[in-house]
């Protein structure tokens, strides 16, 4: 048996003890070094308002917005959340949610209500700075007309993850730059891809996931994944099955994205187009059970293409319902003729510098030309503007003219090369309303053609077309003249010439409505195929020699063939003017030529 000597009892806790005052200091002094502290605070949400020269891109706003929220608030950019922009009348509007600590939330509600008073200039500045970081080819001159105090949502700890159930979602989508660039990466494209998913869908970048980027010459398959809150799976569901319809917008984000990694200036070489095909929306992922799902794909691109299977919507400029075009041209003067002004580079600053001045997206402008005579250019361009906004359009259209001089700045910071030319501006022709030019849909017919022989004497070929004709439209049961005929005979008589016995030949053709299609199958049918419609036929021809040549002829030998088809008819294109003066001067045109 052993037994322990009490003293030594007492060291081996002593020993423990001095362990456990070890392991204590030593978390206190990562605690100093660290600096740990509790996150405790409330939620908040807020508003701001304001107006811009410039053309700004909803998802490019959102980035920027966060950044200079986090800075003129006073908190960590992780600490603003739920960001969304919306444009209305001229007017963005940004929404937000907010976090503080209990360590600046009192500071961080305060900025806030002073925004207006104390510190507009600075967040005016500071937002203009952050969008031009997201996309450098935009300066915009930002007016804040409000911002709202933020109002307390709720109280929360986050010391304790939030640990509510989530739904995966996974969609996929393609895009399309037309034009192979190998500078365009699959890390560049999977970085933009999940900046403009994350802004279609309202939720934040760090929600979606690119599981992976295929590259096929021009085009780049994208698959994704959400992880989507419980508390947020309504709203996510209703955003995500509109998404189909908004790949217009998201081929604009892929364009400012993109520019942001790649530069302005690159991009305007590459001169790329932007398709978005929505090939899966989100769908929500089931553990246990698999489904068949049909999904409709929709497409976004430059140029019209219609199938059964495909909705087309352009994104660059292109007549379609409820779109007027309007043509305008502008002189620019660089001073001297310069070898570094290249004119497609240059079509494409213009095309920047209207797009901010006018108010509308670059995508909408189509420069059609430009012609260049020494140090001047000519630039014919069009611009695609929806009825809705045609009246704003054509205000700022009107004031072209006056803007020149900063047209001039605009042009220099979109186009670098001239930075340090002598460049004029003139407005020769501002935009103007072009004719609308509408399509009727074509019209189906119902066509029936053949021939008919028959051998008679002492017809010439003016008289076998009268009687042929005549004779066609009763077997038949068509108009006379619905039909188009042609004799020959075997020895090709001349016009007029009493002919002794001579085999004919009628080749004959008809454009009826449809709706004789089913009637003119049964009469040609029975016309080729029975005695009794042989017959009927001669017994119409008989008649009708009788009729042009006031007796009667012996009519032998006859013989029907035919065919009925459906046709569609030519298409007809009308043009609604634009200039109330066009029917004063077709009249004037018209008297002129009358006195020539």
């Amino acid at each position: 048996q052993v037994r322990i000597n009490p003293a030594t009892r007492v060291s081996q806790f002593g020993h423990v003890v001095g362990v456990m005052r070890a392991v204590w200091w030593f978390l206190m002094l990562i605690n100093g070094i660290f600096g740990f502290r509790r996150l405790d605070g409330s939620k908040y949400t807020g508003n701001f308002t304001f107006t811009t020269v410039g053309t700004l891109v909803d998802a490019t706003l959102q980035t920027a917005s966060k950044a200079t929220l986090s800075s003129q608030l006073g908190v960590d950019a992780a600490a603003v959340t739920d960001i969304a922009a919306t444009f209305a009348t001229d007017v963005w509007t940004v929404t937000y949610m907010v976090t503080t600590t209990t360590a600046n939330d009192a500071a961080t509600k305060d900025a806030a209500t002073k925004m207006m008073t104390d510190t507009k200039d600075a967040f005016q500045t500071a937002l203009s700075a952050d969008y031009k970081k997201q996309d450098d080819a935009v300066t915009a001159v930002i007016t804040l007309t409000a911002f709202a105090e933020l109002a307390a949502s709720t109280t929360t700890t986050t010391t304790v993850a939030d640990t509510a159930d989530k739904d995966t979602y996974t969609g996929s989508m393609k895009l399309d730059i037309k034009v192979a660039a190998t500078v365009v990466t699959e890390s560049i494209v999977t970085k933009a891809a999940q900046t403009v998913i994350a802004a279609q869908l309202g939720v934040e970048a760090s929600v979606i996931t690119v599981t992976d980027v295929t590259v096929t010459g021009a085009e780049y398959a994208i698959d994704y994944s959400a992880d989507v809150a419980a508390s947020a799976k309504a709203d996510f569901e209703t955003k995500a099955a509109g998404m189909a319809q908004n790949t217009a917008d998201m081929a604009t984000a892929f364009e400012n994205a993109l520019t942001t990694e790649l530069t302005a200036a690159v991009m305007l070489t590459l001169n790329l187009e932007f398709t978005v095909t929505v090939t899966q929306p989100p769908q929500k992922q089931q553990a246990s059970s698999s489904s068949t799902t049909t999904t409709t794909t929709t497409t976004t691109t430059t140029t019209t293409t219609t199938t059964t299977t495909t909705t087309t919507t352009t994104t660059t400029v292109g007549q379609s319902s409820g779109e007027a075009i309007y043509a305008g041209i502008m002189v620019v003067d660089i001073g001297a003729a310069s070898t570094l002004v290249q004119s497609t580079l240059l079509g494409e600053a213009v095309k920047l510098v209207l797009a901010a001045e006018l108010q509308v997206l670059p995508t909408t402008i189509e420069v059609t030309n430009v012609a260049n005579e020494g140090a001047k250019y000519t630039i014919d361009y069009s611009v695609s503007v929806a009825a809705s906004a045609e009246a704003g359009f054509e205000t700022k259209a009107d004031g072209l003219e006056a803007k020149t001089a900063q047209l001039v700045t605009s042009f220099k910071e979109k186009f670098v090369v001239a930075a340090n030319m002598e460049v004029t501006i003139e407005i020769t022709q501002k935009p103007t309303k072009q004719a609308a030019t509408t399509t009727a849909a074509p019209a189906t017919v119902t066509k029936v053609s053949g021939e008919v022989k028959f051998t008679a004497e002492g017809l010439d070929v003016a008289k076998v077309e009268a009687a042929a004709k005549a004779a066609l439209a009763t077997v038949l049961e068509i108009a006379e003249s619905a039909l188009t005929v042609t004799a020959t005979s075997e020895t090709s008589a001349s016009t007029g010439r009493r002919l002794a016995a001579m085999d004919w030949t009628v080749e004959y053709e008809a454009e009826v409505e449809a709706s004789k299609k089913a009637a003119l199958e049964t009469k040609v049918t029975a016309l080729e195929a029975s005695a009794s419609g042989t017959v009927n036929l001669e017994a119409a021809l008989t008649a009708a020699v009788k009729a042009e040549v006031g007796s009667d002829v012996v009519i032998t030998g006859v013989t029907f063939a035919g065919s009925v088809t459906e046709e569609q008819t030519n298409t007809q294109t009308q043009e609604t003017s634009a200039s109330v003066f066009c029917g004063v001067g077709i009249g004037l045109a018209a008297v002129l030529l009358r006195l020539l």
